[in-house]
């Protein structure tokens, strides 16, 4: 067995694992009828329903050891990580739906491990 091939059946493994799913979307310049353009935020074509997996990390600035806290109330950075051939682009607006809710933020820049994903942190919109 070959590098190669090792490395094929680690990202079908890897990919079994993203049970989670993603829709992206962009700022796309759109034609009106009367020939204007405008810009408009909508879904990527081909990037819709992408199977993907999210991680949470809890943070608290003032007392990383501590799990609550009514004054200075914990935050999250979720990981997104999904397969390699998916682009993502710094400041797309990413969905991600997860055990039943959504998840909705603008993506930070990729770090792409060409053996078996992507990941990406996903700056959380409290307001969407």
């Amino acid at each position: 067995m070959n590098l190669q091939s090792i490395i094929l059946q680690s990202k079908k493994f890897v990919e079994m694992l993203y049970l989670d799913t993603m829709t992206v979307y962009r700022n796309q310049t759109i034609v009106k009828p009367n020939g204007s353009k405008t810009t408009k935020l909508m879904p990527v074509d081909g990037m819709i329903d992408i199977p993907c997996g999210i991680s949470f990390n809890k943070l608290n600035y003032d007392n990383p050891l501590k799990e609550t806290d009514t004054t200075n109330p914990i935050q999250t950075k979720p990981k997104v990580f999904c397969k390699p051939d998916v682009t993502i682009k710094a400041g797309d607006i990413v969905w991600v739906t997860a055990g039943g809710k959504v998840y909705k933020g603008k993506a930070s820049d990729t770090c792409v491990y060409d053996s078996h994903h992507i990941e990406f942190t996903l700056g959380i919109d409290t307001e969407a």
